[in-house]
């Protein structure tokens, strides 16, 4: 079977004691995950929608060379760090998203889909080097 092939976002909140990651969930019964484009869509596209739907008047900061492709079960997801300062919309209207939050590294670790444990780890080492956080 041939692996669909999409990109993703690791998007980091920039926090002064310790960055975050956006973790959202598409329907109320399925595990936390991040962002990831379908249907054609491109990563500048995702990253315009979760910016009106999610983290409104949000500045969004891409560094170059911060991604990399993972191959995950359902797909070959090559995943892109972003980040910003923004605060969540404490309620938001979303074909897309049924649910979304900050966690801490740590944290989405634990609840996100086993699967991006690889992706987590390598986010959050990244983050470091973007934000100079040790």
């Amino acid at each position: 079977m041939e692996k669909h092939s999409v990109k993703g976002l690791a998007l980091v909140r920039a926090q002064a004691a310790a960055p975050r990651i956006l973790l959202v969930r598409t329907a109320p019964a399925v595990h936390w995950s991040l962002p990831t484009t379908h249907n054609g869509e491109q990563l500048e596209e995702l990253i315009k929608r979760i910016g009106t739907e999610l983290l409104p008047n949000a500045s969004f900061t891409c560094p170059e060379g911060f991604q990399r492709a993972f191959e995950l079960p359902e797909a070959h997801i090559e995943f892109h760090l972003v980040t910003t300062d923004a605060e969540l919309r404490p309620y938001f209207e979303s074909d897309r998203f049924h649910d979304a939050r900050w966690a801490s590294f740590d944290e989405a670790f634990y609840i996100a889909d086993i699967g991006l444990e690889p992706v987590i780890r390598w986010s959050e080492r990244q983050s470091r080097k973007v934000l100079g956080h040790s």
